[in-house]
């Protein structure tokens, strides 16, 4: 899902930068044939459909930087390590092509994988062969031995903030490799090691990866082993005073949460919705539809403060009926929510805001979840959502939940 590519981009006010979050790709090659991403069969319009994958035009409009899970929900018989590569270069060559002088920070999807979800907890011929596409933006003999190992590695950007680029795909629920290990591929040995070694230097970290350390809204239960969920959020508190940032993908939704040491806002995490319009379809369940999205996140390029948020969408429908691409801006976090900042304090005032099911606030937040898409949400709904933004154990996202110590119900 972005593979992310964190770019930094520097504008006329010195100590201000932007960086790019895409993610979630989702590249169907099959769109414009099979679709064979697509839950239902459809009339398939040229820019995307709620029901399927990206198509190849959808994914060139969006060429900025970040990249996490390119390939498209597909079964594993249906694809293959090399045609999981051949996605992977291809992606890989658009971003190169279309900002050549731009830093990149990419890391991996969980469908980015062969067979999906399974990623091993040691080097494989995968994570060599992105490696070897990805060698100019991950520079460094120490950086190449721990993408070899278990595709994760660090960097630092020209102004000193450190980004952390994990493969936080070791840890999801789907993956059985690697159930049941205490430390996939040394990742979080190493760290530790790196934060600690941060913390020394009086150095800033922005932490990226694919599949978040949080509570899905939807079933109430971590996306990640509890052991793995349990252990990184760990670290991310006994370290919240090196992280200035954390920025995942994966739920394809808009989506936040705030960290918390004894009642004090410490942390934030973001993640950003997705590329893929797809939405998730069983028999017995529909999920909600979405427009595809990108951002901006607007930063202190010196202390790694995290200042606004920008996002943007694509109008599918009208896209499609238009026939270009319709990409406008759909919120500014400061302005349109009335904040000063993104930091974990300004966001923890957002959080508290959101408790009230009827404001402003929780009206727009539902809306910009799912990419402009209006959604119905009930006082369970409310309460589901508003307990996973601060919550990231599970009992306690569960105590939440219930009528005695959940958020107000809608009035």
């Amino acid at each position: 899902m972005i593979r992310h590519i964190v770019i930094t981009w520097n504008f006329t006010v010195i100590i201000e930068g932007w960086f790019w979050h895409v993610t979630d790709f989702h590249w169907d090659t099959t769109y414009n044939s099979t679709g064979l991403s697509c839950n239902r069969q459809t009339n398939r319009g040229e820019y995307g459909d709620p029901l399927c994958d990206s198509p190849w035009i959808l994914i060139q409009s969006t060429s900025i930087y970040y990249f996490r899970d390119s390939v498209a929900h597909i079964k594993n018989n249906e694809t293959s390590l090399e045609k999981n590569d051949f996605i992977l270069g291809n992606i890989t060559e658009l971003l190169n092509s279309s900002f050549p002088s731009s830093p990149l920070y990419a890391t991996y999807g969980n469908h980015d994988y062969y067979p999906s979800n399974m990623y091993p907890p040691y080097g494989n011929e995968l994570y060599n062969k992105t490696f070897e596409q990805w060698r100019h933006w991950i520079v460094g003999a120490e950086q190449e031995k721990t993408f070899r190992r278990g595709a994760y590695y660090t960097l630092k950007t020209a102004h000193g903030i450190r980004i952390v680029a994990l493969n936080t795909n070791l840890y999801y629920k789907s993956d059985k490799v690697t159930e049941g290990l205490t430390d996939p591929a040394h990742q979080f040995s190493w760290l530790e090691g790196v934060l600690s070694s941060s913390r020394k230097l009086q150095e800033k970290v922005i932490i990226t990866g694919h599949v978040p350390p949080a509570i899905a809204e939807e079933g109430g239960q971590p996306w990640m082993h509890m052991n793995f969920h349990n252990e990184l959020n760990n670290i991310i508190l006994n370290f919240s005073d090196v992280i200035v940032g954390m920025h995942f993908g994966h739920q394809h939704i808009d989506d936040l949460k705030v960290y918390y040491k004894q009642d004090v806002p410490v942390a934030a995490l973001f993640s950003a919705p997705s590329v893929t319009p797809w939405r998730y379809i069983t028999s017995t369940y529909d999920g909600p539809a979405r427009n595809p999205g990108i951002r901006l996140v607007k930063y202190d390029r010196q202390t790694g403060k995290h200042l606004d948020i920008i996002q943007y969408y694509l109008d599918l429908q009208s896209s499609n009926a238009n026939n270009k691409t319709i990409w406008q801006k759909l919120y500014q976090m400061t302005s349109d929510y009335h904040l000063a900042d993104v930091t974990p304090s300004s966001i923890h005032a957002l959080v508290q805001r959101l408790k009230n099911a009827g404001s402003n606030e929780f009206r727009s937040f539902n809306k910009w979840r799912f990419v402009n898409i209006d959604r119905q949400c009930n006082s369970d709904c409310h309460t589901r959502v508003w307990c996973s933004l601060i919550h990231y154990q599970q009992n306690e996202f569960e105590k939440c939940m219930k009528p005695s110590h959940g958020p107000s119900a809608v009035g």
